[in-house]
């Protein structure tokens, strides 16, 4: 499937873009979407399952879609924190 921005549509993209619609309408007031690490210093567990060089590269554009979807809004009401590691995101969650 192609947008109207000509880029191609991924499967499991689309599947998490369903999640979200129903995350957005689920009735929670305060909305959190905890995003870790970095894709452009991805660690292994990215990758678990995967086999190719392409589906790994494939992998590391959904993530890099799925957060510049994030941060332009594009699911109004759902914040967007970014963290670079689990000790940062556990940081995060006890403050």
């Amino acid at each position: 499937r192609k947008t109207s921005q000509g880029a191609k549509k991924f499967k499991p993209l689309t599947f998490f873009e369903a999640q979200m619609y129903k995350f957005q309408h689920c009735g929670i007031s305060k909305k959190l979407f905890v995003m870790e690490g970095e894709e452009d210093k991805p660690s292994s567990n990215v990758f678990a399952g995967a086999w190719s060089k392409m589906e790994k590269l494939n992998r590391l554009k959904r993530i890099k879609t799925v957060r510049l979807q994030l941060e332009r809004g594009e699911w109004a009401g759902v914040d967007l924190i970014c963290t670079r590691n689990k000790r940062d995101t556990i940081n995060f969650l006890i403050q």
